[in-house]
């Protein structure tokens, strides 16, 4: 039975085939901009000296206007599914009511509230000297984790627009000599900004909606390495309130930008009170699932994986210098990475950006041309979001450290989603399940189910629909909206560069490989560029974890990169494997390996094989 109590545990008595469908979606396939909507059901019920009782006497004139919209509880059968809003209005005698569950006041704090509105309450005004000040910018940088900010440097010769000499062109100035922040208040003088760890402010933003707020997201080890970047300078030796030091932005503006740059799902749980973040990677890798196998009646539809794949870029900051690319008058803003997903048509602007990258002979480290303020002018109050990656104390030449940060480009690890939509099968799957198991459907929970011909599988709902009923039921009539978890290996994915000779700071080799991994014993291969004597340069690596076909077609790219160093440092070219590879194929050419112990290298094609071919990775065949 439906059951709908306010908060004096009073029922309303309703109509016998009253009947309210309800829709609860993943919030990851949402689109961003359905971040905040409210979510209505409708129905009616009879004016009964019981339901008089229930809507506060609403129904005589002199009502006061409050009772019209009242606190519910909704259960189906002795089972609480969500608490809400009942607002109703009175038509000839009857009850004509709407129930909000998403969720009234809250929905309305998220659409109306700036950031910078919500009291924090988590200023540090604990270190008042220069000296204690300077301790604690390195602490933040040696112990990030210990902290909610973090004072890494980002070059800057714009911050300061009186006309006067920039000596100091950084924001967080590191004294490399003595390895220690440099903080002066003279002239000329020194500029500090803390950068707040993203997912810290967004539980900053959300613990504003008084839920409490809880996921995956807030522990995972990647996300814990993600700042937001500042133009609001700091006056003294205080830190002020975290979300001060965002632009003047909405907050649904600021959580829909920060979902769709990181994918992460926000999803609300009112009967606990609680707010779950979550990221794919959380999502998809949990081994969490409800077996509702044995209650399925149908599937009844299976259509073929979308297949259109994905481009993503991210939005550049235009306003800022340090992005025109151009040689001459006319400036030119690219971004310089593309994240290339499948076939890639289905084309995506990541809204927040990053910062470009600076090199010079000591360590790599964001910039930004920008003029920064202590107080928030308004010419100075609006600026895009940038996320920043900080990597930690680097080891760098003559024994010495430095506090590494870096722009947080797209890599191949922001494709898990991506590709996850491409490969993944649509299904739509009806069931007659227990409503004690139905509440317990969480979007982002798997399902395991089982086919006709026996087949166990699990799928990631997208929508579940059903309907609750005024009739008692054992079993729940259930629809599900979903995608196969078995995605396959034919997606590729890939970071293309744009210009990467005259925009792209560090140079990036592309490879993929043909292997069996049944016959050859691995699951990934691994390609490193190892800097050779007297290189300071320092590099990184993806892998290749999916092989392509006979043919070279689909599997994944892995890469090779320069982070730090001068372009022409003596490096070697290795893959590390157990099995001999047969050859490798660049620039439409064959070439062999050379073996080496527990390594091989790549044998140098003949002069005048071929002209670079930058829309193919090179290829290796086992």
């Amino acid at each position: 039975m439906l059951k709908i109590l306010n908060d004096s545990g009073k029922a309303l008595e309703l109509n016998y085939d009253t009947t309210i469908p309800v829709e609860r979606n993943n919030s990851l396939f949402n689109d961003p901009d359905k971040f905040v909507q409210d979510i209505t059901y409708s129905g009616k019920a009879k004016l009964t000296p019981n339901n008089k009782i229930f809507i506060q006497y609403g129904h005589l004139v002199e009502a006061d206007r409050k009772v019209y919209e009242l606190p519910v509880r909704v259960l189906y059968s002795g089972v609480t599914f969500f608490v809400g809003i009942f607002s109703y209005k009175i038509v000839s005698n009857e009850i004509e009511f709407i129930l909000k569950v998403n969720y009234g006041a809250v929905a309305k704090k998220l659409k109306h509230a700036g950031v910078r509105e919500i009291y924090t309450f988590d200023p540090d005004y604990s270190h008042p000297t220069q000296a204690n000040f300077q301790a604690h910018m390195k602490n933040t940088c040696v112990n990030p984790l210990n902290y909610n900010c973090v004072f890494f440097p980002v070059f800057n010769d714009k911050w300061d627009d009186s006309g006067l000499d920039i000596a100091y062109k950084m924001i967080n100035y590191w004294d490399h000599e003595a390895q220690q922040f440099k903080v002066d208040k003279g002239r000329p003088n020194t500029i500090e900004a803390p950068f707040f760890r993203l997912s810290y402010l967004i539980k900053k933003m959300l613990e504003y909606l008084n839920f409490k707020v809880e996921g995956g997201y807030f522990t995972d080890p990647d996300e814990l390495n993600i700042y937001v970047f500042t133009r609001r300078a700091m006056l003294g030796y205080g830190i002020l309130p975290s979300l001060g030091y965002l632009p003047d932005i909405k907050m649904s503006e600021c959580l829909k930008q920060a979902a769709q740059r990181r994918r992460i799902s926000i999803d609300f749980d009112a009967p606990t009170n609680t707010i779950s973040v979550e990221t794919p990677k959380s999502v998809l890798i949990n081994k969490e699932y409800i077996d509702i196998s044995q209650y399925i009646e149908s599937i009844q539809s299976i259509a073929a994986p979308e297949q259109k794949g994905y481009s993503v870029k991210l939005k550049l900051d235009e306003s800022d210098p340090a992005w025109n690319t151009g040689i001459g008058d006319a400036p030119v803003y690219k971004a310089p990475y593309i994240l290339k997903v499948g076939q890639g048509e289905n084309e995506i602007e990541m809204e927040i950006g990053t910062l470009r990258l600076k090199e010079d002979e000591t360590a790599n480290y964001p910039q930004n041309q920008q003029t920064f303020s202590i107080y928030q002018t308004e010419d100075i109050n609006t600026w895009p979001i940038s996320l920043l990656h900080y990597s930690g104390m680097k080891n760098v030449a003559g024994g010495k450290v430095f506090p590494q940060a870096k722009p947080l480009d797209l890599n191949v690890d922001d494709a898990l989603w991506w590709r996850f939509l491409n490969a993944s099968k649509p299904l739509i799957i009806t069931a007659n399940i227990p409503p004690s198991i139905v509440e317990r459907m969480k979007p982002r929970i798997k399902l395991g189910c089982k086919s006709e011909q026996g087949h166990f599988f699990l799928v990631l709902p997208k929508k579940i629909s059903y309907a609750f009923q005024n009739k008692k039921t054992d079993l729940m009539r259930v629809k599900i909206e979903a995608h196969t978890m078995d995605v396959g290996n034919d997606t590729t994915v890939f970071i293309d560069t744009i210009d990467p000779e005259e925009i792209v700071s560090r140079s990036i080799s592309r490879y993929k490989a043909y292997w069996d991994p049944k016959v050859h014993g691995f699951n990934e291969l691994r390609i490193e560029r190892i800097p050779l004597s007297g290189s300071t340069a320092t590099y990184g690596f993806t892998p290749i974890t999916l092989p392509t076909d006979d043919g070279g077609a689909g599997g994944d790219v892995g890469t090779a990169y320069r982070i730090q160093g001068p372009r022409d440092s003596p490096n070697e070219t290795r893959l590390y494997c157990n099995t001999p590879p047969k050859y490798y194929v660049a620039v439409g050419v064959k070439g062999s390996f050379v073996a080496h112990s527990g390594y091989y290298t790549f044998a140098p094609l003949p002069i005048g094989a071929g002209v670079p071919d930058n829309t193919k990775p090179i290829w290796i065949v086992f």
